[in-house]
């Protein structure tokens, strides 16, 4: 009778066990259900887009699809026409300037020896927006400024070519 009391206690124990791992699994399984559910009602946010409206007022000025170092020249040229305070950086060679520069660009050759010493004399409260060419000797004259303190420089994208058209077309 003992046995019979014994192996009537274990069964039951497992029963009891069986029965809970199934509950178990059975709500996990709801909830996982329930989430997706949910979850299909939502848009997910947009590529390079704010996910909070209020971001969208902080950052008037930058497209969509640059970061906050690259600014399309379009959007640069209508900020220069708008704010007097925001200073063109010129950073080509005399022979590509020799070709063609912006009105009022202050120029300061990437190549040359002094180039370094000629950023650090820039006034860190001012707003810069910096171009080349095509816009890789920018990008790094950018990030360097950036480095040095002067967090208000932006890249202008696709050089000066696309910058000067831009520009031009906006007259």
């Amino acid at each position: 009778m003992d046995e019979w009391k014994d192996w009537n206690i274990q069964h039951v124990r497992c029963t009891k066990q069986l029965t809970f791992n199934k509950m178990k699994k059975l709500s996990f399984y709801l909830l996982m259900s329930l989430l997706f559910a949910c979850a299909g009602k939502q848009e997910p946010p947009k590529l390079n887009q704010p996910v909070n409206k209020s971001e969208t007022k902080e950052k008037p000025n930058m497209a969509d699809n640059t970061s906050k170092e690259d600014m399309i020249a379009k959007l640069a040229c209508e900020n220069l026409k708008s704010n007097e305070q925001i200073t063109l950086l010129d950073v080509r060679t005399p022979e590509e300037i020799a070709e063609g520069k912006m009105d009022g660009a202050m120029e300061i050759d990437f190549r040359a020896a002094d180039f370094k010493s000629n950023v650090e004399k820039l006034d860190k409260e001012k707003t810069y927006y910096v171009y080349c060419r095509s816009g890789g000797r920018s990008g790094k004259t950018v990030k360097m400024m950036r480095e040095m303190g002067i967090p208000n420089s932006y890249n202008i994208l696709g050089g000066f070519e696309k910058f000067k058209g831009a520009c031009e077309s906006g007259q």
